[in-house]
């Protein structure tokens, strides 16, 4: 049989189309309480929160800061695997990848980047009180142009790194040098293509539930990797592996979304539910 061309059967249609999916927002633990992050509206620069208002909110437990979650948890690493020892020796390379703090630590690096979370009774409650939470941001001019950024001369994103090229990889077979001069005809283009975002039908999302009994984390996470969510969660909150459970149910849509990117709320629940212990019943 082949595959190329052939409209092959869904399997999980009938039980999707008919309202039998489970996805996490289905999910209704024992004493959920619900966890909403407040976003930064500009794209660069150094910032200062007032939650004063946020945490004055009806049904709030507690309004939480980059500096509160730098003194329980460490950053999301910047290189999270390990170069293969093979590709390590052919490839010449230099990577340089920040380190992610959780929530944003007095500065700020994209529209979007979380910069504070609010735990609450309802959802309701807690987007709510995301509202009320005020943002100072001294902005510096965002850097648009990926060519120009790349230039030694250009204001670093990250001021610690030695520049703004994330990786920097050369790749080579054979004699290059002698096949471009010898080569008949050289074609040289510049290819430029739009921003794109990816936008699966479901959200992301996470819900995490602690077992005093057996030390027992369970996580149920929007992801393709349940594998990489176990060990980071084993890693930060110092949990053995065979004490962390992750489940993906029905996810809407992947699009290369449902990595690493993810998993900062996956960091988020576990330390809610294992550290605090103050918001689970």
């Amino acid at each position: 049989m082949t595959y190329i061309g052939v409209a092959l059967g869904r399997r999980e249609d009938a039980r999707l189309l008919s309202g039998a999916g489970s996805y996490v927002a289905d999910l209704e633990l024992p004493g959920m309480r619900e966890l909403v992050f407040v976003r930064s509206v500009s794209p660069c620069g150094s910032s200062t929160l007032d939650t004063a208002r946020a945490r004055a909110a009806p049904g709030v437990l507690d309004v939480v800061s980059g500096r509160d979650v730098a003194r329980h948890l460490p950053p999301l690493t910047g290189m999270q695997v390990t170069d293969p020892e093979g590709w390590s020796q052919r490839v010449s390379h230099h990577v340089e990848l920040p380190a992610q703090p959780l929530l944003a630590l007095g500065s700020v690096h994209y529209v979007g980047e979380p910069i504070a979370a609010i735990v609450a009774q309802t959802r309701y409650a807690a987007l709510d009180a995301a509202e009320q939470v005020g943002q100072s941001v001294a902005e510096m001019p965002p850097i648009l142009d990926p060519v120009a950024a790349a230039e030694s001369s250009h204001a670093r994103v990250h001021g610690h790194l030695s520049s703004n090229v994330m990786a920097d990889m050369t790749v080579s077979k054979g004699d290059v040098g002698s096949a471009l001069v010898n080569a008949p005809r050289q074609l040289t283009r510049t290819i430029s293509h739009h921003r794109y975002a990816a936008s699966p039908n479901e959200c992301r999302a996470v819900a995490a539930q602690f077992d005093r009994r057996d030390g027992v984390l369970t996580v149920w996470s929007t992801t393709q990797v349940v594998h990489w969510v176990q060990a980071q969660l084993s890693r930060a909150l110092k949990l053995p592996e065979s004490c962390v459970r992750v489940i993906a149910p029905d996810v809407g849509g992947g699009l290369g979304l449902r990595d690493m990117r993810i998993q900062k709320s996956c960091w988020w629940r576990g330390w809610l539910c294992v550290l605090t212990n103050r918001y689970v019943g």
